[in-house]
Formats: C-alpha cells, structure tokens, sequence
C-alpha cells in the first residue's frame, strides 16, 4: 500500500515526500482543482473540476476515468465509486471504466456532498438531509432526528456512530 499523505489543492494533487521533507506535486498543475480523494483496492481517485481521475498506487499512472464533468468530491463505499457532481451523483461499479446516474429517490437537481460506509450502510449527505441505499438500489431519506430540511456537507463513521455536520438548516 502506499503510505503517503496525500492533499488536493487548487494546483494539483500533491504528496509528502519524508526523505525531502517537503510536498510534492503527483499530479496536475496550477489550474487542476482537485476536490476529493478516495481509494479503492489498489487505486487512488481524485475529483477535479476538470473531472475524475485514477491512478494505481505507486505508479502514479492518471487516466481520466470521467470527463467533462466538474466534481466536488469523490468517494467509493461497498467497491463503488461515487462521483459528485454540482448536478447529480454518479456511479461506477467497475473502478471508473463505466457511470450511471445514481440519484434515484434522491430530489432533482440537488446534489450529494459525500457518500460513506457504516458497515454493510452506504450513506449519503445531501442538501436535504442523509439518504441511506437500499436493496434495490435507490435511495431512502434517513433524517430521523435531523431538522426536516438541513444541508449535511459532512459525514464521518465513528464506532457505529454517524456524525454529521452542516452548515445551517431550514425549517
């Protein structure tokens, strides 16, 4: 495994280098905005705003896995990659090789800020609260608990506990 520290930046994807003590640029240049990272397997994703890309660790071999789209964040839950876009959530179930619109019971036209796991749950943060996947294969809010509207742009998984955060909330 590759045991860097990793940072996104607006300038690239950029690695700490412990013999030089000092980060370096694996990735991008100044105009790539990278937004998220997430790995899966043997792979490091990054969102951009130029869209999502992945390399096999240690060889730093970028190839854009999803193009013309402008992501926010990226992650993978249950060996699925999640890419957010400003506009809708997107799969892949093959590492990135094929996307499908994943938004189903989800609003239209709000977008998802971050996809975890708690055990065998894949959650979702959305403008209106957290969405849980099903068995079928749609998304169900999950908002017990939570004001009835309130943006979740942050999720973490603690011990079987889910704490999340937001920005502010509607009633």
């Amino acid at each position: 495994m590759d045991n860097r520290l990793y940072a996104g930046t607006n300038g690239g994807l950029f690695s700490f280098a412990d013999e030089q003590n000092r980060w370096v640029r694996a990735y991008g240049n100044d105009n790539l905005q990278v937004n998220g990272i997430a790995l899966l397997d043997n792979e490091i994703y990054i969102g951009t705003n130029r869209g999502a890309y992945k390399a096999t660790l240690n060889q730093h071999n970028w190839r854009l896995i999803l193009p013309d789209r402008s992501l926010h964040n990226i992650s993978t839950a249950d060996g699925i990659v999640y890419a957010m876009v400003y506009s809708e959530l997107f799969a892949s179930k093959d590492k990135g090789e094929n996307w499908y619109g994943d938004q189903s019971g989800m609003p239209v036209g709000m977008y998802s800020f971050q996809v975890v796991e708690a055990g065998d749950i894949v959650l979702d943060g959305q403008w209106d609260g957290v969405y849980r996947k099903d068995n079928i294969l749609n998304w169900v809010k999950l908002n017990t608990g939570l004001p009835i509207k309130i943006p979740v742009t942050e999720m973490r998984v603690w011990k079987n506990i889910l704490v999340v955060a937001s920005s502010q909330w509607c009633k």
